[in-house]
């Protein structure tokens, strides 16, 4: 992998003797009091060493630093961690790589959110997408049954695709991946340095790590209509006879103060949307000119006290630093309650979840005073908090909602993604992608290709020479794409000892061995033709059974088994090195995920 800048970019070589020593006691209990962000994210931080601060702000507590950096331990540890020690075991600087990839973008993520309009983006841009949501599905629902559905055929979602088309989703709520990963590669490509996003492993490990939690773990989960009504029935809190039987040791004692202050909140915006998207309306038309004017004027008096008020709850709040600390530790206990992702929870029934639905009624409308629900809800609050409930109760319909508000927070954060914004952040010292290029022209600095190619070179030839100490000669197995251009650093190093070499292909087509498809020939073109490796340790697929694909296949696997079954009693060959590269959809060694052939286990070749 390629070298890193910063305070992990030199770490002292691994001693031979301290991976064969066996630790003692008080090693153990050190090992088991380090956190997991320490073992795993900062494994040459000395014992007893605080971890670095992740955020720049200086408000942050030191709680907020440390459950940031266990939830990407846990996240690195349950979704790179399982299959990288499977590739090494002794590699521990993978990792620590990957983080600090992570730490720089949570720190531009940082400085660009302390830098946007958040008020205006969740007091405005939020309730107008809401809103337009309650619209659209009323409209919808009207349109069923009708001659606009096709005598009926289209459902609900159907009709509300039409009306609020998206390409990341379809009208049945399925996500187009390849819609986030796009989004979430310019998103990168913003924040990280040149010499972080220019490798492209690490890069999409990372944007597969973020897809797959928006993607896979949140957006199907927040979408669901019973988790919507259970987490506003949550954050309502217990009726007053329930809680008040709570002791005041309870764990969730502090926390129902906090969201008692949301309660009121909560009630008001679902009431407000109501009001906006039906009531308002039969408002204005019922109260005569002068009525409104005077509303009007009363509004326009107390705006600024409004709008500070609003400012101030949202960033004392709902963005203060004990509401952070509370939405991370809920998200390592929703993500990976034992440590490690749980399985699936199983979704409320269809009886399950109209108890929910009744259940927020009923809290709703003990929770509003007698004239406030008559005046919000009218002469019958059921219905009217029926009908505030139903524009949220279609899953494929919420998905347009939450795909809607990713792409409102990607514009508002990065307003360069929608082209808007250069000026402003050229006037605020914040370097733009186009300033970033210009002056990669200018500077003279050295390419990330080189500093990978030499990385990958010293690499390669430390794992050589403990292969020939230990067995006499060093196997490795090659893949094609952009790798064999990242092994020009070999050439014309005289550490390299061509003749111990036995090259293999980890994958390869089935074209001449000079066709421009063929691995082989790329790697021959590349590195091989350069430096003096006999051509009898390089070991390529024969000619002559290209018409056949199981005699093919037999003769290598028979080189496989001459060259491994002689010297290794493995049942499998085991090779010193394998290097391998990654495709943009995730492919590696011809492997695509979820293909069938990632479950063999018994043939070495598969065609």
């Amino acid at each position: 992998m390629a070298g890193r800048s910063g305070p992990l970019a030199e770490r002292p070589p691994r001693s031979a003797h301290s991976v064969a020593s066996v630790p003692s006691n008080s090693t153990r209990q050190q090992h088991q009091q380090t956190s997991l962000a320490k073992r795993l994210l900062f494994p040459h931080l000395p014992p007893g060493a605080d971890l670095p601060p992740l955020f720049a702000s200086t408000a942050c507590p030191p709680e907020l630093h440390a459950e940031v950096y266990d939830f990407i331990a846990l996240a690195l540890r349950a979704h790179v961690n399982t299959w990288w020690t499977k590739i090494t075991r002794y590699d521990k600087e993978f990792l620590p790589q990957l983080n600090d990839i992570l730490t720089h973008v949570i720190r531009v993520l940082e400085q660009r959110l302390l830098g946007a309009d958040l008020p205006a983006f969740a007091f405005c841009d939020i309730p107008a997408l809401v809103n337009e949501h309650y619209i659209d599905y009323r409209h919808a629902v009207s349109k069923v049954s009708t001659s606009y559905a096709t005598g009926g055929a289209h459902a609900v979602h159907q009709l509300f695709h039409q009306l609020q088309p998206h390409l990341a989703v379809s009208a049945e709520g399925e996500i187009d991946e390849e819609y986030f990963r796009h989004a979430l590669d310019l998103v990168l490509r913003i924040c990280l340095p040149a010499e972080d996003y220019t490798p492209e492993a690490e890069r999409y490990i990372v944007r597969e790590i973020l897809l797959k939690l928006v993607v896979t773990d949140v957006i199907p989960r927040v979408t669901q209509p019973w988790y919507i009504q259970k987490t506003v029935l949550d954050l309502l809190g217990l009726p007053p006879e329930k809680s008040s039987v709570i002791p005041s040791d309870h764990p969730s004692s502090n926390h129902h103060g906090h969201v008692s202050q949301l309660s009121h909140w909560i009630v008001l915006f679902l009431s407000a949307v109501q009001s906006v998207s039906g009531a308002c309306l039969a408002l204005i038309h019922a109260y005569n000119a002068l009525a409104f004017d005077f509303i009007f004027m009363v509004c326009s008096f107390f705006r600024t006290f409004i709008n500070n008020l609003l400012s101030y709850m949202l960033y004392d709040q709902v963005l203060s630093a004990p509401s952070m600390l509370r939405i991370v530790r809920l998200s390592k206990r929703t993500l990976f309650p034992n440590g490690y992702p749980g399985p699936p929870p199983v979704d409320p029934g269809p009886e399950e979840q109209l108890v929910i639905r009744q259940q927020l009624i009923r809290r709703v409308s003990e929770m509003l005073p007698g004239p406030v629900s008559a005046l919000l809800l009218g002469p019958m609050p059921v219905a009217s908090l029926n009908a505030i409930i139903d524009p949220l109760s279609n899953h494929a319909c919420n998905v347009h909602l939450a795909v809607f508000v990713f792409d409102t927070i990607l514009v508002t954060v990065f307003p360069e993604l929608c082209g808007e914004g250069p000026a402003e952040m050229e006037a605020s010292g914040v370097d733009t992608v186009a300033d970033r290029l210009e002056e990669s022209e200018v500077e003279e600095v050295p390419s990330p290709s080189c500093k990978l190619t030499s990385a990958l070179a010293t690499f390669i030839v430390k794992a050589q020479k403990e292969s020939i100490e230990k067995k006499g000669r060093f196997t490795v197995a090659l893949s094609g794409g952009s790798l064999p251009k990242q092994l020009k650093g070999l050439i014309g190093d005289p550490a390299v000892k061509w003749d111990k070499w036995q090259v293999f292909y980890a994958d390869e087509r089935v074209v001449p061995l000079d066709h421009p498809d063929s691995n082989h020939n790329l790697c021959q073109t590349e590195l091989f033709q350069h430096v003096p490796i006999p051509p009898a340790n390089i070991h390529t697929l024969s000619e002559e059974f290209l018409d056949d694909l199981e005699d093919l296949s037999d003769a290598y696997e028979k080189e496989l088994i001459r060259e491994f079954a002689q010297k290794d009693s493995a049942r499998f060959p085991v090779f010193d090195l394998i290097l391998l590269g990654i495709g943009p959809d995730g492919h590696t060694c011809s492997l695509f995920p979820g293909h069938e052939l990632l479950t063999e286990e018994d043939t070495l070749l598969q065609q």
